[in-house]
């Protein structure tokens, strides 16, 4: 598999959300007012705010994590992720827990949600036990302990390590901070009885000239815990599958962040080793960039403009945070359903991109290929490419064209009764259009195609199938689909709107029963926001609204991976920051 996802587990693994029956989402929810606290203590803002919080990556679900690791905040990686520890420091403490046979039973929590920009600015917000701040992220891991069974706490940095120890002082813990390296030293039984504790040095401060002191802490944290184990047998046993190293073994290093910690249709890119990308115009902007050793980064096109049109929020709620009604987002398809997207199948699967010449496919990945529901589905919808912003919001039709289908949908009175699915999952956005009905002509393409299309219209009440653009009608055309009524539209576009409309009155004609009824008037062209069900969980209320919001770098060197950039919409900075209580 030449592709980024070798030795991340199975392709169709992915990190469904927080579970709905718990209170991992609203504790997520309600997440302290980080811009206004950051007011309080200075004039400028104390945090990276733009592509919101990041709250933590592992496993949630009851008695699945062993091992808690706390670090200090996120970076550019997580802010796309959505995901904590998926950047540098994630894939180098990856290798840490693979080293002591730990690969899934594992929870990541930071000190902050939000990435800082100065430590010693906010370290009291951080740590006096009084802070909105410290006071969240005690529920958060009070919460961790009380629904696991925690065995080993690895704190990664300085911070982490105060975090660790105000987090033991609050559950009522006499303990002193013991300074740097010394973490195992102190009582960990407030957090629960088979507690042990570590700690290691920061990555980040290999940069600063602490190389050699960061991967000796790392080695010394790996025998400590080997150490632990070999002491008490049935204290951490080896995560089932996962192999345990010998004492004196580590080698510092990264392991890539397994796919099942991501959510489904995120790239590939991420979580792979090193830092993926890099913060742009003082934070409202992310520049994804290709494995390393990186080519030379051509420029990009003209941000959109991004209007606030379409967008919509429930009061209280800010554009920069996730939703806070704890099921608005999409967990991700089904098991099955999953394996046949991804094209792991038997007998099916999507061409090895790569060798049929589409460039980048192999380091970004093909991840958004739908975008909507597998059940009540009434109508089906095949689309061309549309824009970039599918590659990072990972689910399909997400930019202009698919808020402006998000407007038809409406007119039609669906709210969730669709599924989308992208004629090709990979960005073709550089290749001829010659080139691209040759890859939508290909036997594999098509029968991948025929099997997803059979399990949908088997098992729901599709009344039409609609065909976006000049390769979705092409595939269209070669399925077999029931003899459904097949709506062909034009790509979205200035010239686009008297066609889309006269789909509409098509599709009025089919019988279709919508979620809700239909608004009166003919419809006017208005693009309306993906709605936050059809998103992972942790993007933000802004992210798959406003437009196209991500570019493609122009054209490089010959076959170079391309770069892509995100930017937050301008409008967004211009909210005001609700007051504190």
């Amino acid at each position: 598999m030449d592709d980024l996802r070798a030795g991340r587990g199975d392709p169709w693994e992915h990190d469904p959300g927080p579970p709905a029956n718990r209170r991992w989402a609203r504790l997520f929810a309600e997440v302290p007012n980080y811009r206004a606290l950051g007011d309080q203590i200075s004039d400028k803002e104390q945090f990276r705010w733009q592509f919101g919080p990041v709250f933590y990556r592992g496993r949630l679900g009851d008695k699945e994590a062993r091992v808690l690791v706390v670090g200090q905040d996120a970076g550019s990686d997580e802010a796309l992720a959505h995901r904590s520890f998926v950047g540098e420091t994630g894939t180098r403490t990856q290798h840490l827990l693979a080293h002591i046979g730990i690969d899934r039973s594992y929870l990541f929590l930071n000190t902050f949600v939000y990435s800082i920009k100065d430590i010693e600015v906010v370290e009291d917000l951080a740590q006096n036990p009084d802070s909105p701040v410290a006071i969240h992220r005690n529920e958060l891991f009070d919460y961790a302990a009380e629904r696991h069974d925690l065995r080993l706490v690895i704190a990664v940095g300085g911070e982490a390590r105060r975090s660790v120890v105000n987090w033991i002082r609050h559950r009522g813990g006499n303990v002193h901070d013991p300074g740097l390296l010394k973490l195992h030293t102190i009582d960990a039984s407030a957090i629960g009885p088979q507690v042990r504790l570590v700690d290691t040095r920061h990555p980040g401060a290999a940069v600063q000239g602490a190389s050699k002191e960061v991967k000796e802490s790392f080695r010394v944290a790996a025998d400590r815990v080997l150490g632990f184990a070999a002491d008490d047998p049935g204290w951490l046993p080896p995560d089932l599958g996962a192999t345990r190293a010998a004492p004196g073994s580590f080698r510092y290093d990264s392991t890539p962040v397994p796919l099942r910690d991501l959510s489904f249709g995120a790239t590939w890119r991420l979580g792979t080793g090193g830092t993926g990308s890099v913060r742009k115009d003082s934070g409202r902007s992310i520049i994804l960039e290709p494995r390393k050793p990186l080519p030379t980064r051509t420029g990009f096109p003209t941000e959109a403009p991004g209007s606030q049109d379409g967008f919509a929020a429930p009061a209280g709620e800010v554009p920069w945070e996730p939703p806070t009604k704890p099921s608005e987002f999409d967990p991700g398809p089904p098991g099955d359903l999953a394996r046949l997207l991804v094209g792991a199948r038997a007998g099916l699967g999507w061409p090895d991109w790569k060798a049929v010449g589409v460039t980048g496919a192999a380091t970004y990945g093909g991840g958004p290929v739908y975008r909507g529901r597998f059940t009540g589905v009434q109508v089906l919808v095949l689309a061309d490419q549309a824009g970039h912003d599918d590659v990072l919001w990972g689910r399909a039709y997400t930019g202009e064209a698919g808020q402006r289908l998000q407007g038809l949908l409406a007119a039609l009175g669906l709210t969730k009764s669709y599924l989308i699915l992208r004629a090709l999952p990979v960005d073709t956005s550089a290749l001829p259009a010659a080139r691209v009905r040759q890859l939508v002509d290909r036997k594999a393409v098509v029968s991948l195609h025929q099997a997803i299309a059979r399990e949908v219209l088997g098992s729901n009440p599709v009344a039409a199938v609609v065909a976006i653009g000049p390769h979705a009608q092409r595939l269209a055309g070669k399925l077999d689909l029931g003899g459904k009524p097949v709506v062909a539209l034009p790509p979205w576009g200035p010239d686009a709107q008297d066609a889309w409309t006269a789909g509409l009155d098509q599709l009025r004609a089919t019988g279709i029963v919508g979620d809700r009824k239909p608004p009166s008037g003919p419809w006017n062209g208005k693009a309306l926001q993906i709605p936050r069900a059809d998103v992972p969980f942790g993007a933000p209320r802004w992210q798959a609204t406003s437009g196209d919001r991500v570019r493609r770098s122009q054209p490089g060197d010959a076959g170079a991976d391309p770069f892509y950039k995100v930017w937050m919409p301008s409008w967004v900075a211009r909210v005001d920051v609700p007051p504190l209580p």
